[in-house]
């Protein structure tokens, strides 16, 4: 399904936000002594990218530990079966991400990550800024890549999956004229290379940005598709936008630019029935911020800032729902935050 045509589908199912969030009880920040190195490349942002399948939570980074003279690392990857007693996330040992064609795969950014009816998806940056996405079933033997046919990246990317269509993946990221560029993507997972991709630009005013955008499909209003961005003026200040039957509409409610700035790229996410948005906050102590609300009647809806622990981050939050899984966890369900700090992992929980 094309942007146009999801677009004329989202005009009749526009949602919006009320005011009243769940807040959740956040934990105290645990740091895994296993997981360092977080960092390599030349992103300024470091972030984990993270996913659950087949019990465990697995996440993928950028190594310093492995790097090429051209400043590209290795992107690695390590599980966990979930938290200890104290309510840790400990990881095993990491091993490369390596592809058939391609061999070791090097980044000079972050690269993304998601699980979907059985399929895990990794998506990365190329070291000449060209975006590549691989498939496995297994975790240990992963598709010959399939390339995305648009411009080059200039930070990071992002992976979302739009719950009403069971094959459909998207990409996000920035072109380097700092427009965003949406693909969507139809895995053939026979032969993944050969799978169908279509990108658009996103061009609407306002829209130009530092970081990846953050995309999002709403889970109760299917194929409902939010976006949201650090816009590059205005002090950071975070952006949103949903979809409708002439583009992107620009989704300031509550005055969210202006009251909201960040300095990283935002990670929205569905979680128990609301709407939640992560995002370092834009001073020196970059800290975890967080905002949300529940599903309400178009056009009544507001942001509420929650309370967070205020960690201090290097890079962007990953938020990561876990509900209905085997992992284990200390509460029947958890919205996690795994982020990096001084080329460590740390994490949070919330429930």
């Amino acid at each position: 399904m094309k942007i146009t045509s999801l677009l004329g589908i989202v005009a009749t199912l526009a949602i919006s936000l009320s005011a009243a969030a769940q807040q959740l009880t956040w934990s105290s920040e645990y740091k895994d002594w296993n997981t360092s190195n977080i960092g390599g490349g030349t992103t300024e942002r470091p972030t984990i990218a993270s996913a659950v399948f087949n019990n465990l939570i697995y996440i993928a980074y950028t190594s310093s530990d492995y790097c090429d003279a051209d400043h590209s690392c290795a992107i690695r990857i390590k599980d966990s079966a979930g938290q200890g007693p104290n309510g840790e996330f400990a990881f095993s040992e990491s091993y490369v991400l390596s592809v058939p064609t391609i061999g070791q795969i090097f980044s000079k950014v972050n690269p993304a990550m998601g699980a979907q009816n059985g399929v895990v998806y990794i998506a990365w940056t190329d070291p000449d800024g060209n975006n590549k996405m691989s498939i496995t079933t297994d975790m240990s033997n992963w598709s010959a890549p399939l390339s995305i046919p648009t411009g080059t990246t200039i930070e990071s990317i992002g992976l979302s999956f739009n719950p009403s269509q069971a094959n459909q993946v998207w990409l996000s990221y920035v072109l380097s004229n700092q427009d965003a560029s949406l693909c969507e993507v139809i895995p053939n997972t026979s032969a993944f290379s050969s799978s169908s991709v279509s990108c658009n630009t996103v061009t609407t005013t306002g829209t130009q940005m530092l970081y990846n955008p953050g995309l999002v499909f709403s889970a109760n209003n299917v194929g409902s598709p939010y976006m949201f961005l650090t816009w590059h003026g205005n002090s950071h200040c975070l952006s949103s936008f949903y979809s409708g039957s002439t583009g992107w509409t620009y989704w300031n409610s509550g005055g969210l630019c202006g009251s909201q700035t960040t300095s990283s790229a935002p990670d929205p996410v569905f979680y128990n029935g609301y709407l939640y948005v992560a995002f370092r906050s834009n001073d020196s102590a970059a800290a975890f911020k967080l905002i949300g609300g529940s599903i309400s009647t178009y056009p009544y809806y507001n942001w509420s800032r929650l309370p967070t622990g205020g960690q201090h981050m290097d890079g962007s939050p990953d938020l990561l729902p876990i509900t209905n899984s085997k992992v284990s966890l200390l509460y029947p369900s958890e919205l996690v935050n795994f982020y990096a700090r001084g080329g460590y992992l740390y994490s949070v929980y919330g429930h």
